[in-house]
């Protein structure tokens, strides 16, 4: 007999990780966030070789723990994951400004819509500001949150914590990819 309890390997893509009204959440024992340049180099040209050659990319495990019908805590794969997150904000980022230049400025406003809602989150109908799928662990998440997903510049980088100042490098280089 099975054990229900047993990890089950499946394979995904991003947009069907995230694309699913599912929360993810970093626990607070997971390491800080802590990928520098290398690393966003490799993503990067993992992505572009998925591009050139539209086949299937293994671009590594991520290790879910089931916490709720629509929740998970991210077990393993968070800097990844955070990095795909981060990356998105910057082609957001990227699109704000061509509507900022006026170049297509309704068209691009509904690819930023379906770019956030697919991999980000929903804009809350109050406040107007975005929540989020993904919860970083307790040192990243208010940065992540307030200034990274609200595509807020920090007010001063030299304060930022070594972690949160790679975040916002790792969105300044995703920026001019």
């Amino acid at each position: 007999m099975a054990d229900k309890n047993l990890m089950t390997p499946s394979t995904t893509s991003l947009s069907g990780l995230l694309g699913n009204g599912i929360t993810y959440r970093v626990p607070t024992f997971q390491r800080d966030y802590s990928w520098k340049i290398e690393n966003w180099i490799d993503l990067w040209e993992d992505i572009k070789v998925l591009l050139s050659t539209a086949k299937d990319h293994y671009m590594g495990a991520v290790v879910l723990q089931k916490k709720g019908e629509k929740n998970f805590l991210v077990i393993d794969g968070q800097q990844r994951f955070t990095t795909l997150s981060i990356l998105a904000l910057a082609v957001i980022k990227n699109i704000q400004d061509l509507i900022d230049s006026g170049i297509e400025p309704s068209e691009n406003e509904e690819r930023i819509k379906e770019l956030r809602r697919s991999f980000l989150g929903q804009r809350d109908a109050g406040s107007l500001l975005y929540s989020s799928k993904l919860f970083l662990n307790e040192n990243n998440d208010a940065f992540y949150q307030s200034r990274l997903l609200q595509l807020q510049q920090p007010v001063n980088e030299r304060t930022l914590t070594d972690s949160d100042k790679s975040i916002w490098q790792s969105f300044s280089f995703f920026r001019i990819r």
